[in-house]
């Protein structure tokens, strides 16, 4: 276990640093044009705003969703009130310290979604207000404020956002016009000749659903075609999708009909098909009543219509929570029943169960389980 820490920390860090290594090649199905690049006059991006970080409650917890990095977590209770905890080398908490988190800790009221990276975190407020902390190096969160390291307090960056993703050093917002926008690091290439962009800059049109950003920057369209982002352009990939999920090198899909559809890479057995090592550069189907899905690094967990929670892929660090470490797992495997969401990313997975109750397991050496002690669990615990 050990050795597959250490190696997991070597890749992390590797990658936070370059970016990512280059994807593999995915089949697609056609091609769709990007939009004139413009960017927005300056009244769109508002004057920074500091906000304190709410009053800790000790009861009365129901928790709707939550958003994963590599490191660290972030959680969101129905009232809008956010937490965060785990690594906090750059400010990604937001809790105005760079002090690791090994218990959850509240950041933000008011919030209706959050993203967290490797990096940085952003957030939407009920007023449609876009926030955001952490890595600023390379304008991750926002051109307006100064290019360091360390922003560890939430701070206003734009309007009329109704979506939002965190990737690695860069941002991607869908505003309220069905309009998505980037900014920061160009390591993919999304944003034309330039090393790292400072404003805001339009990609496409008509979107519906914007994915968190795993190993694949993807988009949904308002006809269902799920795009992803490949080499200079984006790409049709499948049809009549709901819900999407990248982990390193595999994509996972929901349709309206609630079928599973997955491909990419297979070598551990993510792709939830019931093989191993066998590459699909096409989608295939793989369940059928399916409501979410996420996708870790090697890993995938699956959210059925009926509540119960399925898991296949890696599990070297007990990421499946099925109670076993085994490294691979060519079967779905069934984890826990009254669930309503789940997040997976890097080797750990955090749940929200229907009594609004919060549930982790997998990776924990940077407290990102949020349970106050930094040993890997690979069954789901309750945090609250």
């Amino acid at each position: 276990m050990k050795v597959f820490r250490q190696i997991g920390l070597l890749c992390l860090c590797f990658l936070l640093l370059a970016g990512c290594a280059p994807n593999p090649p995915l089949e697609n199905v056609a091609e769709t044009p990007m939009p004139q690049a413009d960017t927005p006059a300056p009244t769109d991006t508002p004057a920074p705003t500091d906000t304190p970080a709410p009053a800790p409650k000790t009861e009365g917890f129901v928790f709707q969703s939550a958003s994963l990095s590599d490191w660290g977590s972030m959680a969101l209770e129905a009232d809008g009130c956010l937490w965060g905890w785990g690594n906090n080398d750059y400010g990604m908490i937001g809790d105005g310290t760079a002090e690791n988190a090994l218990a959850p800790v509240p950041v933000l009221d008011g919030v209706v979604a959050v993203s967290r990276s490797n990096s940085h975190t952003m957030a939407i407020r009920s007023d449609g207000s876009l926030w955001g902390w952490g890595c600023n190096a390379e304008y991750a969160v926002s051109g307006d404020f100064p290019p360091i390291m360390n922003n560890p307090t939430p701070r206003k960056v734009l309007d009329d956002v109704a979506q939002v993703s965190a990737g690695g050093q860069f941002t991607l917002a869908l505003k309220t016009d069905g309009s998505l926008w980037g900014w920061g690091s160009n390591w993919l290439g999304l944003f034309g000749d330039t090393e790292a962009q400072q404003d805001p800059v339009k990609l496409l049109d008509d979107v519906a659903c914007l994915p968190e950003v795993g190993g694949y920057a993807l988009a949904i369209k308002t006809d269902g075609r799920l795009l992803v982002w490949e080499g200079n352009d984006w790409r049709t990939l499948l049809g009549g999708v709901v819900q999407a999920s990248s982990g390193y090198f595999h994509i996972m899909a929901v349709r309206a009909d609630g079928s599973l559809w997955a491909w990419g890479d297979n070598i551990c057995g993510q792709l939830g098909n019931g093989k191993m090592k066998t590459q699909k550069n096409k989608p295939v189907k793989v369940m059928k009543d399916v409501a979410q899905v996420a996708a870790g690094n090697y890993f995938t967990m699956i959210l059925k219509t009926d509540g119960s929670l399925w898991s296949c892929g890696g599990n070297d660090l007990g990421q499946l929570g099925d109670g076993k470490t085994a490294f691979r797992r060519t079967k779905v495997n069934k984890v826990m029943d009254d669930v309503i969401s789940v997040a997976a990313s890097g080797q750990h997975t955090v749940a929200v169960k229907a009594d609004g109750s919060l549930w982790a397991w997998g990776a924990n050496w940077q407290g990102q389980l949020g349970n106050g002690e930094t040993e890997d669990c690979p069954f789901p615990i309750k945090i609250f």
